[in-house]
């Protein structure tokens, strides 16, 4: 007999043990498993307002968590984030998930919870259901953000508040026990949970059963206000309106500037950031330092708060609180060192620590101490500990053993942009994704600390960390292509046709050793083969999930996107409203906004070429590739200063680059690198079968598109490297280092 009752502390090695034997957690947990000291320093600092498990015979089976911070988003105060739902694979496809739901919505609205929020892969094709039939809908459309996640958000607990304070006779019981909250919303009728836009704001509807009365109900998308909460009892309808008020203005935005260097400070958040005209978006966040624990932090999403901005020279002095008790932080750039001082005012406070959360955007970053320097790849270096950061400080990283004696940076090869931090000897610094780092100062060591970035522009990362050499670690090694003569390539001739393949005309492009097919219903290039190898995977002619894209169609495929730097989405997957592609004649397709091509250079490489109409907005004109490559890929990443490193990135590892290429399953090597257009970058993010490669380029406002990449299939690893360093296969060979 199982039962589903709220977490206990003594509970931690069991749940520890559950999350370990379902891999839960950072993806180094495998090797490193979280301990139940470590999972209830991440209890603690996430802030957790409910936390249910479910027990079967004495041992923990299944836990689902309520918490006020998630992906480095803060929730509002009447908010939580639906998080660690996790089920023993044994008692998976019950009511258990059902239950978990079910027992914890009544503790959440006597607990001050109106919306919950949770963030999924829309490709997760088992939690989908079951978010539906709990009101969770995606306000901003399913597509997901660059860690691959769509957030959902849902009203019901606002609806049933409402319902609760104007009809207390309703039958409460139908939803506090059993599965009832489970099956609250009925899947089956297409208009129980829809959004709607009205008057241009979304709206969402909620229409189910409590008891024996019929409920419809209207929630405004941008407020979460309640506007419409309809009853029918036996046949008599009862009518509530409201109206939404307007959403909360913009805070003010506070600029200074010093040199080529710039700050701007939200005064709505505290949010401070620095940007240079090298860089696209802000090169570093840093929110309103918080005490805790709970650590109500995130650089993605802040909390509003109620602060006094107060001008200074070369800065801000920022103040949230009274006369009795305040947080102060003094912020000043001055001769490219951005000075931050942070200090409580009065008495004690309840929590023993002050947090402070910098955290670089600098995408092609290269982590350079006086140990050695490497390419920044996502979740190895530096590890990613996304909503598990309080296991940094028991978690080092190998190379930053001596850092604190050495000194360390954060450096760009694209602009040259480099972030040095320096910080008080007392303050513990605690890394883990692009922290640069997270500092935690222990109040009772007194009740100020401080932090210092020195910015820099430099074309060598030794400058701003002197002594560096590469390093390694395992899965990341540099290779050093060698001059040297290679033996020259026979020129490639290429006929262009049509013919009809799984019912669809395609548009070929035929070659001694190989062909391609490019079909305008799935939008992009649907099959690639050369020397008897794919070069590209596709389920073409049919469609399926892949990561989190939904509906994956071709091995190629080009979209637009918005801003590649925007700190809710980043880059997502290419599924993006359909485009109505025709083909062009060629090989390519066009649309009304946009046209690419492929045609080949003499030596076999292809010329990837994207045209279009000016944009109405700053955006990302992206190529989309799947290449075929094995589930554990390799990897070389190149930088704009020409290293070129190799890497077999961990699961779910994900790491920008200036050009890339990637193993295929026999052997040879795609390369891709730009060749023409506006700060084109590379992503790579590893799937749990292979690899998805965007070919990124600026499309500007007002612009017109103009953006070229070259595709190369090289025999092997030297070469793949030399073609990287913009030296083609016949003009120089080398050896990559093991």
């Amino acid at each position: 007999m199982s039962e589903v009752r709220a977490f206990r502390r003594g509970d931690a090695e069991q749940v520890a043990g559950l999350f370990h034997r379902q891999q839960v957690g950072p993806h180094t947990a495998r090797e490193h498993p979280m301990d139940a000291a470590g999972l209830l320093a991440v209890l603690d600092e996430r802030g957790v307002r409910r936390m249910q498990v479910a027990e079967s015979g004495g041992s923990v089976i299944g836990t689902l968590g309520f918490f006020r911070t998630s992906g480095q988003r803060v929730a509002a105060p009447d908010e939580a984030f639906a998080g660690m739902f996790v089920i023993d694979a044994r008692h998976r496809g019950g009511l258990m998930a059902g239950r978990l739901f079910a027992e914890s919505i009544l503790p959440l609205l006597d607990d001050g919870v109106d919306v919950l929020r949770t963030e999924v892969r829309p490709t997760n094709r088992r939690a989908a259901p079951l978010y539906e039939r709990v009101g969770f809908v995606a306000l901003d459309g399913p597509a997901a953000d660059e860690d691959g996640y769509t957030e959902l958000v849902s009203f019901l607990p606002r609806v049933l508040r409402g319902l609760r304070e104007r009809y207390p006779d309703l039958d409460w019981n139908s939803l506090a026990v059993g599965a009832s909250w489970r099956s609250l919303i009925n899947r089956s009728d297409p208009d129980a949970t829809r959004v709607e836009t009205v008057d241009g704001r979304a709206v969402v509807r909620y229409r189910f059963a409590v008891g024996d009365a019929s409920v419809s109900a209207a929630v405004d998308g941008p407020t979460g206000t309640l506007t419409e909460l309809d009853v029918t009892v036996a046949g008599a309808v009862t009518r509530n309106r409201a109206v939404p008020p307007h959403p909360e203005p913009p805070a003010p935005v506070h600029r200074h500037s010093d040199g080529t260097w710039s700050l701007a400070l939200d005064g709505g958040t505290g949010l401070v950031t620095v940007h240079h005209d090298a860089h696209l978006g802000a090169l570093l966040l840093d929110p309103w330092p918080v005490l805790g624990p709970p650590f109500l932090t995130g650089w993605r999403r802040q909390a509003r708060r109620r602060l006094t901005v107060r001008e200074t020279d070369g800065g801000w002095h920022v103040t949230e609180g009274d006369g009795r008790a305040s947080l102060h932080r003094e912020t000043v750039l001055r001769d490219g060192v951005l000075h931050q001082r942070v200090w409580w005012q009065g008495p004690t406070p309840p929590m023993d620590s002050l947090l402070a959360l910098p955290w670089h955007q600098l995408r092609q970053a290269r982590l350079v101490t006086g140990d050695g320097v490497l390419p920044s790849v996502r979740g190895l270096c530096p590890e990613d500990l996304t909503d598990y950061e309080a296991l940094s400080a028991a978690r080092p990283h190998p190379l930053w053993g001596g850092r604190t004696a050495r000194g360390m940076a954060w450096w760009d090869p694209a602009s040259g942009l480099a972030l040095r931090p320096e910080w008080d000897a007392d303050t513990e610094a605690r890394f883990g994704g692009a922290a640069l780092p997270a500092l935690r100062h222990r109040l009772a060591q007194g009740p100020e600390f401080g932090y210092r970035v020195r910015l820099s522009r430099t074309g060598s990362p030794a400058l701003p960390a002197p002594g560096t050499v590469p390093a390694a670690l395992p899965g990341l090694r540099p290779c050093a292509p060698a001059p040297g003569p290679a033996p020259s390539r026979a020129p490639a001739h290429v006929a262009f046709g049509r013919r009809t393949v799984a019912r669809r005309t395609v548009a070929t492009a035929t070659t001694p050793d190989g062909e391609l097919l490019l079909s305008a219903p799935d939008g992009g290039v649907v099959a690639w083969r050369d020397a008897g190898g794919r070069i590209l995977s596709s389920p073409f002619p049919r469609r399926r999930p892949l990561g989190s894209v939904t509906e994956w169609r071709a091995g190629l495929w080009m979209d637009r996107q918005g801003p590649r730097e925007d700190p809710e989405t980043g880059l997502g997957w290419g599924e993006t409203t359909p485009t109505a592609w025709e083909p062009d004649g060629g090989f390519g397709l066009t649309a009304h906004h946009a046209h690419w091509s492929m045609s080949p250079y003499r030596d076999g490489s292809w010329a990837l070429q994207l045209t279009g109409a000016p944009a109405p907005a700053d955006g990302e004109a992206v190529v989309h590739l799947t290449p075929a490559a094995p589930s554990s890929p390799e990897l070389l990443l190149a930088g704009a200063d020409g290293a070129v490193w190799h890497t077999t990135p961990p699961p779910a590892g994900r790491l920008w680059a200036s050009a890339l290429a990637v193993r295929l399953t026999d052997g040879r090597w795609l390369v891709c690198r730009p060749a023409g257009g506006t700060h084109q970058e590379v992503l790579c993010r590893v799937l749990d079968g292979g690899v998805l490669v965007s070919l990124v380029g600026r499309h500007a406002a007002g612009r017109e598109l103009a953006a070229a990449w070259t595709l190369t299939v090289a025999s092997g690893e030297q070469e793949a490297a030399l073609t990287l360093t913009h030296r083609t296969a016949w003009e120089a060979v080398g050896t990559c280092a093991s």
